[in-house]
């Protein structure tokens, strides 16, 4: 990105671009001070339709970032990613990472764009970076749940999954998930 900048407007542009993202906090979205009042009323809404509205509103929060070209890539890798262009997809996700490694949906979207493509170690991999960062990310829990169920590893799904209905108990497939694993396994075990 640096050198498509150079390129086009030359060093003083590139040094101005450094300075003013230096200048400028990154807000990262995990860090994001509403969080903790969405998680909390996450866990104590019975009401499904209304913890889906929170889900939705804490996916916004985690999916912003500071800098507008950080969203652009986001979206931009979001659409290679429906496209099937994984490898792209990759790239881009990539790219976020690299100039901001801190940014959890970042690691998140190339986790996802790894498991499509059948990149499984890679998506675990990215899936733990993602936790490190936001250790509530049930989005990304619920994705080890399916990496793993790829992997046969079925107990470890399970975990996984358990794991994202502590942090979101409103997603009614994790459970279906969980409930189907568990008689997959019962039923090999006889």
């Amino acid at each position: 990105m640096i050198k498509i900048l150079h390129k086009r407007f030359g060093s003083a542009a590139v040094l101005l671009l450094l300075f003013s993202a230096l200048a400028m906090p990154a807000r990262a979205d995990q860090k994001d001070p509403r969080l903790f009042g969405l998680f909390k009323e996450l866990l104590q809404t019975k009401d499904s339709a209304k913890g889906g509205k929170v889900a939705r509103r804490i996916w916004a929060i985690w999916y912003s970032h500071s800098s507008k070209e950080i969203i652009e890539m986001i979206r931009d890798g979001d659409t290679l990613m429906q496209r099937r262009a994984f490898a792209m997809a990759e790239k881009t996700f990539t790219e976020i990472i690299t100039t901001d490694p801190t940014y959890a949906e970042g690691w998140n979207r190339r986790a996802t764009v790894r498991f499509f493509s059948g990149n499984y170690l890679g998506s675990i991999s990215d899936i733990k970076e993602t936790l490190v960062r936001e250790p509530r990310h049930f989005g990304a829990l619920s994705g080890l749940g399916l990496v793993y169920i790829r992997l046969k590893r079925y107990r470890k799904a399970i975990k996984a999954f358990e794991a994202a209905l502590k942090v979101n108990p409103h997603m009614p497939q994790v459970r279906r998930n969980i409930e189907r694993l568990k008689h997959l396994i019962k039923a090999s075990e006889i």
